[in-house]
């Protein structure tokens, strides 16, 4: 089995996946964020930062787009490619209202006759040169579509399909639907790959045991990567989820926020990135008082040394918790 660092904007950029790749095993690919392709047919110097080679440098990294323009998609592939890049990813999961208002991301699901003529087209110039893999959700309000979806899916030479088995109604919530993945797996001539709600072992072990006489040999890892970054290595090497390397953690979010601080014109904005991501690292903690105090005080923090001595405080904290 593979395992992916799922794309998640504004969180897994290229410094989040440096710092990861550095610190932490058991990630294949790491695809980036969506980039969104426009009529200007001109890549932003932030998404060049993104996908420069020498950042990306010792990982396996998958451009992401984010379009329902079949040309904007074969430029930006064909840029993409001049990088060193062999694969694409195209977004067909983005749930986002002002995405999808815009027929992209899972708003390509509505129309499935202008979805399948943009995936002839980019397919038709590129499938020579590139790899294009499609990472989708399975219908808009329901899945009454989803055999239609398959025959669409199947026509393609897609190296693989990422599949996350909820609606683009469903956004995050309810959990996602096995019997409609376990359609897919039937019906599709792909390699699969699952996504969706991987937060413990025992998640991995469910899709590997229940799906395994069906070609799924991948698994993309979003939420659960920031909450425990330890959670594929934990895996791996049979050890449990409360398995927390807190100096590790330490060096991790330190040289996060130090990068930050570098990118970003304000510090504010460095610590307001780092707030997001404590919010998801202090999850399985969030019983515990103590842990509480410091998750407010970061909240609130506005100084970069009230910042760094609240975490420094909060990691002597973590060290004494046995979960």
């Amino acid at each position: 089995m593979k395992f992916y660092l799922a794309p998640m904007e504004g969180i897994t950029g290229h410094i989040y996946r440096r710092h990861f790749n550095e610190l932490y095993k058991g990630v294949d690919k790491y695809f980036t964020p969506f980039i969104a392709t426009n009529q200007t047919f001109k890549l932003k110097n932030r998404e060049k930062r993104e996908i420069d080679p020498k950042i990306n440098e010792g990982m396996v990294v998958v451009p992401q787009l984010l379009t329902n323009n079949a040309q904007q998609f074969i430029w930006y592939a064909k840029e993409i490619k001049k990088l060193g890049y062999n694969e694409i990813n195209l977004n067909v999961g983005c749930p986002s209202g002002t995405v999808v208002s815009k027929h992209k991301g899972s708003g390509m699901l509505i129309d499935l006759e202008q979805f399948d003529n943009f995936l002839e087209t980019i397919y038709s110039e590129l499938a020579n040169d590139l790899f294009i893999s499609i990472k989708t959700r399975l219908g808009i309000e329901n899945f009454d579509d989803l055999e239609k979806l398959i025959e669409i899916y199947n026509k393609y030479p897609m190296n693989e399909l990422i599949v996350h088995p909820r609606t683009r109604m469903d956004f995050y919530k309810n959990i996602p639907n096995y019997n409609a993945f376990k359609e897919v797996c039937e019906k599709s001539n792909k390699n699969i790959g699952y996504n969706g709600d991987i937060k413990i072992s025992d998640d991995i072990n469910k899709i590997i045991t229940d799906f395994k006489d069906y070609n799924v040999d991948s698994i993309m890892i979003g939420r659960g990567f920031l909450t425990n970054p330890m959670l594929v290595e934990n895996y791996l090497s049979n050890k449990p989820d409360t398995n927390i390397d807190c100096d590790r953690l330490k060096e991790f979010v330190a040289k996060l926020f130090e990068d930050y601080v570098r990118d970003y014109t304000a510090c504010s904005d460095a610590i307001n990135r780092m707030k997001e991501l404590w919010f998801y690292i202090l999850e399985p903690f969030s019983d515990y008082n103590e842990v509480k105090k410091y998750a407010k005080k970061i909240k609130k923090a506005k100084d970069k040394d009230v910042y760094e001595t609240t975490v420094n405080n909060l990691i002597v904290t973590l060290k004494n918790i046995t979960l």
